[in-house]
């Protein structure tokens, strides 16, 4: 589907998507809860990189977009 939901054991502060190269492609800075919800509609298919930060963590994990 067009999004992608995350799930913490702490609360998430920010998440922001990276393309491969290093380009900032997605931040979202006023979360408050330990779920969330990015729409990668507008995504080309590719790799990128999702920093996810918490109360307690920051956590990076490879995402794959696929058309």
């Amino acid at each position: 589907s067009g999004f992608i939901n995350v799930k913490s054991d702490f609360n998430i502060t920010s998440i922001e998507l990276l393309s491969f190269t290093g380009k900032t492609v997605y931040t979202n800075s006023t979360i408050d809860s330990k779920t969330a919800r990015i729409n990668i509609s507008n995504l080309s298919s590719g790799v990128y990189l999702m920093k996810v930060t918490t109360t307690k963590e920051i956590l990076t994990r490879k995402i794959t977009v696929t058309r």
